[in-house]
C-alpha cells in the first residue's frame, strides 16, 4: 500500500473524520449540517451506508444504497460501529485488484469510484465538524487527488442536484476551500455557523428545509430526448461521459455509477413511457454532497 493508493487515501481521510464522529454529542444529533437536507444524525447514517456500499464496490459487488438508512439507529455503540466500518472500507480497497478494472452497475473505473468515496469521507467530515463545533483538517494528499477530479464530477453532480451551485472562493483560499466551494459549500462557514432548526435553502433553488428534512422526490416525466430528461422542477438531467451503458440492472445508487442499461441506450425505460426513474430518484436518495 502506497501513499497514492485509494486505500491509503481513504485511511488518511478516515483518520480525520472518525475522531470527529467520536466527538459528536448526542444532543447535537438533531442539529443541521452544511450538507443541505441532512441533520447530524441523518448525515452520519448516510455516510455509514455509503461506506458499507463502497466496501462492496471495492470487491466488484453490487451496491444497494438505502433512501433513508437507519443502520446506526438505536445502537448505543454507534460511534464504534462507524469507526469499525471505516476500517473495513479501507481494508477492502487494500485488497488485490480493488483499484483494477471497473465496478458498479455503470462499470466505472474502480479508482474513480474509490475517489468518489474519498470525496464523501473528506467533505462530510468537514460537514460534521462544522455542525458539531469541531475543527477539521483534511489530508493534503487526499485534497490534491480530489482537486484533480472535482471539475470532472461537479457539472453532472450539479445537474442531478447532488451539489449546490458553486460558491465563490476567496483569492487566498486553500485548495480545500476551493474544493468545498465547488460542491456548493461556504468554505468560510464557522463551526456551528448554522442555526439549529432554521430553514436553509436547498440545492439549485429547491425549497428550504429545516434540520432533518430532505428534498422532495424528483418525479419522472415523459420526454422525447434520448439524451436528457426533465424532472418536475424543470431541471434537465443529461447523460454525460461518466455514464456509460451496462448490462447490469440497478435501482438506488449514484447516478454516475448506476443507470439502467435500457435508459442509457434509449433514453427511456423498458415500457418506453417514462424518464429514467433510477436516475432522477437517485438525486434525493443518494446525495453525497
Amino acid at each position: 500500500m502506497n501513499d497514492s493508493s485509494i486505500s491509503s487515501l481513504l485511511g488518511a481521510a478516515a483518520a480525520r473524520t472518525v475522531p470527529v464522529v467520536r466527538t459528536v454529542r448526542e444532543e447535537r444529533l438533531g442539529d443541521p449540517t452544511p450538507c443541505s437536507g441532512y441533520d447530524v444524525r441523518g448525515l452520519l447514517e448516510h455516510l455509514f451506508d455509503v461506506m458499507v456500499n463502497f466496501e462492496g464496490l471495492a470487491r466488484k459487488e453490487p451496491s444497494a444504497f438505502e433512501k433513508e438508512p437507519e443502520r446506526l439507529k438505536g445502537d448505543p455503540e454507534w460511534r464504534d460501529r462507524f469507526a469499525g466500518q471505516a476500517d473495513r472500507l479501507v481494508a477492502a480497497w487494500a485488497e488485490p485488484g480493488a483499484e483494477e478494472g471497473t465496478t458498479g452497475a455503470m462499470d466505472q473505473p474502480a479508482r474513480l469510484v474509490g475517489t468518489i468515496m474519498l470525496l464523501d469521507l473528506t467533505v462530510h467530515g468537514w460537514d460534521l465538524a462544522r455542525a458539531s463545533g469541531q475543527r477539521f483538517t483534511p489530508d493534503p494528499a487526499g485534497v490534491e487527488v480530489l482537486s484533480g477530479v472535482i471539475d470532472r464530477l461537479a457539472p453532472f453532480a450539479r445537474d442531478a442536484g447532488l451539489f449546490g451551485e458553486p460558491k465563490p472562493a476567496a483569492a487566498d483560499a486553500s485548495r480545500f476551500e476551493v474544493l468545498l466551494a465547488a460542491t456548493g459549500r461556504d468554505p468560510r462557514l464557522a463551526a456551528r455557523g448554522l442555526s439549529r432548526g432554521q430553514p436553509r435553502p436547498g440545492p439549485r433553488g429547491q425549497p428550504a428545509g429545516g434540520a432533518g428534512t430532505r428534498p422532495s422526490a424528483i418525479r419522472p416525466v415523459r420526454t422525447a430526448s434520448p439524451r436528457a430528461w426533465t424532472a418536475d422542477r424543470g431541471r434537465t438531467i443529461t447523460v454525460n461521459s461518466l455514464m456509460r451503458p451496462s448490462s447490469s440492472k440497478c435501482s438506488r445508487s449514484m447516478p454516475w455509477i448506476c443507470l439502467p442499461p435500457t435508459v442509457a441506450r434509449k433514453g427511456r425505460t423498458a415500457d418506453g413511457a417514462t424518464a429514467p426513474s433510477a436516475l432522477v430518484s437517485a438525486a434525493p436518495s443518494y446525495r453525497p454532497m
